[in-house]
């Protein structure tokens, strides 16, 4: 190591032909990251020699080694560099190998004119023995976008746009302070805007956020890679990170009035389905077996949905999955059956969680039988996880082992997602059982981080932050409480004008609809809808033999209630929804295959022109509510 002025011996057991660079007599002391007792050079080297050369050392290991030993105060010897590329070539990493050398490169400092040209003579023959051409060959002389000094400061300025606002082609103008781009995105971003501002988003599991949370979606954070966890980075420069990390773990277990010492959160996962994946790999082995609800009865796709064709979610490729099952005549979940198939397939976790079912789950009858059969329960809340913090639903965690949700939904949060686990002492199960501890948060951890995702995206993990202060606010509360309102509101129109209601009614935000005794499916009613200014899904109902063309719509509260709508404003609603499907009725009469149908409502005269009157109703109705985040993005 260049700890200090070249020694002739080393110079000699390396056989260099060119003498070693001298460099000035300084003492350069290495930085020590642990408590661990300091090594010799010798020791040093022989260190990280031999895990580059262990033909067992994964990418994984090559990767932490060259992180490692980049955080010293030194340059590397040249037998290192060429333990590191060998091992790159090993596992077929080339960028790796690309990204070493830069880095050793950067290394040099001060001293790169003399270091760098000895250290190229000493490392050429196994650059060309492994194929790896240098950085001068590959034009990485320079950075990427390398601008003289004097571009600098006017690509500074084209970037921030700091020029006066123009208009675009639509005749819309970028904000006053230039920040997005003005050409054609800008446009289409307002198009989406005044798209959410004039319809009914009747999706249940889509929301309006906060102008805070919009505000960290976009923000510096996204600047910063982060990868691993508080305290435990593989990257400089994350003490603010940190914190903000920490400060969502801690808001999101207060959220949920959860003891700290009971239980812990990881905030990193990208959406709700990474979090359930990484939840199953941490706490599954390869093809172990689970159980969900089953995705025509109202699961979600990485509940373990198959085909008898096909292995559609890749829960189902890496686990044995089987779905459980609603009862057809009443669309209420079968627990009797569930638990005599649970007996017989015997699995290692059951999720208790829905996408497209309107009543609440018997929590306490899930951990018995899990108990009984030694299985994990995981509970998906993605869907109610904000009626679960206000407090007026029950919530799982009393009954769960493992907890996951999204943030985006009944939250309004960022488009993130999360996985809840229990720590602490594990109660036993019978008296001669000895005490042990739960194990959940090393093995969802490391699943989560480096097993299935890189970097997290920390802008999103700041929103999580300031959505859990918003969740335990009393104004979210009142919120949560008109969703239920709402969605009972809802239901009750529905069938008073003759619909059918899969269960009856609601218990949470959501409701299923069953098109198919007014001769309509739900890939029908959804056209129409969605070019009236309307929005919600087409979703199977019980007895569906089609994902595509299902018989039935789902229609969820959320987002209009963000909007302040209210009961009566939902009878409102309803009347727009039925005149909808009116015309969808009436349309199917007139074609038979769907892609017939939805040519005849763009091009049939008098179909276009109800579905116009519709459209000019709803927009103007829409339009009198308020919409939080910007006003015109």
């Amino acid at each position: 190591m260049f700890r200090a002025i070249a020694s002739s011996a080393k110079l000699l057991r390396l056989g260099v032909s060119v003498a070693r660079p001298s460099l000035p007599a300084v003492s350069v002391v290495s930085r020590q990251l642990s408590d661990a007792p300091k090594l010799s050079p010798a020791e040093f080297d022989a260190k990280y020699l031999a895990l580059f050369n262990n033909p067992q050392s994964d990418g994984w290991v090559i990767r932490k080694a060259m992180q490692d030993l980049y955080s010293e105060d030194l340059v590397p010897e040249p037998e290192l560099v060429t333990a590191a590329l060998k091992a790159c070539r090993r596992v077929n990493d080339y960028a790796l190998a690309v990204r070493f050398l830069e880095a050793t490169r950067f290394k040099c400092g001060t001293q790169e004119k003399v270091i760098w040209p000895w250290m190229m003579q000493q490392i050429k023959p196994t650059l060309a023995e492994l194929g790896i051409s240098s950085i001068d060959e590959m034009g990485y002389d320079k950075p990427e976008l390398y601008l003289e000094i004097n571009q600098r400061r006017i690509a500074v300025e084209i970037i921030n746009n700091a020029n006066a606002p123009r208009s675009n082609a639509s005749g819309c103008s970028s904000p006053s302070n230039g920040r997005l781009d003005r050409t054609r995105l800008w446009s289409l971003i307002q198009e989406e805007k005044q798209r959410q501002f004039r319809g009914l988003e009747l999706i249940a599991s889509e929301n309006f956020t906060s102008r805070a949370v919009m505000q960290c979606a976009g923000s510096c954070l996204t600047n910063k890679y982060a990868e691993g966890y508080p305290g435990a980075r593989y990257y400089g420069g994350n003490e603010v990170v940190d914190r903000i990390e920490l400060l969502a773990q801690s808001r999101l277990l207060d959220c949920f009035g959860l003891d700290p010492q009971r239980w812990g959160v990881n905030v990193q996962p990208y959406s709700g389905s990474p979090a359930n994946f990484a939840a199953y790999t941490g706490l599954l082995k390869p093809h172990d077996r689970f159980m969900g609800l089953d995705l025509p009865d109202g699961g979600h796709l990485t509940h373990g949905f198959a085909s008898p064709q096909k292995r559609v979610s890749a829960t189902s490729v890496y686990f044995e999955s089987l779905g459980y099952k609603v009862d057809q005549r009443t669309g209420l979940l079968d627990y009797e059956q569930l638990e005599s198939t649970a007996r017989l397939f015997r699995p290692r976790l059951i999720v208790a969680g829905v996408t497209a079912y309107p009543r609440l789950l018997d929590y306490a009858r899930f951990r018995r039988l899990c108990d009984e059969l030694g299985a994990v329960l995981m509970a998906d809340m993605a869907h109610i996880s904000g009626l679960v913090a206000a407090g007026v639903i029950p919530s799982p965690f009393e009954f769960a082992d493992v907890v996951t949700s999204t943030t985006h939904k009944s939250l309004r949060g960022p488009r993130a997602g999360v996985i809840f686990y229990r720590r602490g002492e594990r109660p036993p199960a019978s008296a001669k059982e000895a005490p042990r501890q739960y194990d959940f948060e090393e093995r969802i951890n490391f699943a989560v981080f480096p097993g299935l995702q890189g970097g997290p995206h920390e802008a999103a993990i700041a929103g999580i932050a300031a959505m859990a202060l918003q969740a335990r606010s009393p104004e979210f509360k009142a919120y949560a409480k008109q969703v239920l309102a709402n969605a009972q509101a809802m239901s009750r129109a529905l069938i008073a004008k003759g619909y059918s209601v899969v269960t009856g009614g609601t218990d949470c935000h959501l409701l299923l609809v069953d098109l198919r005794p007014k001769g309509v499916d739900g890939a029908r009613a959804e056209r129409v809808a969605e070019l009236a200014a309307i929005t919600f899904n087409k979703n199977t109902v019980p007895g569906d033999k089609s994902a595509l063309v299902p018989g039935g719509i789902r229609l969820g509260t959320p987002a209009l209630t963000t909007r302040s709508l209210v009961e009566k404003d939902f009878e409102a609603v309803v009347d727009f929804i039925d005149k909808a499907v009116d015309i969808a009725i009436h349309a199917k009469s007139k074609t038979k295959m769907l892609k017939d149908f939805k040519k005849f409502v763009l091009e049939d005269a008098e179909t276009a022109r109800r579905i116009g009157e519709l459209k000019q109703e709803v927009e103007s109705f829409a339009s009198r509510f308020p919409m939080p985040g910007w006003e015109d993005y």
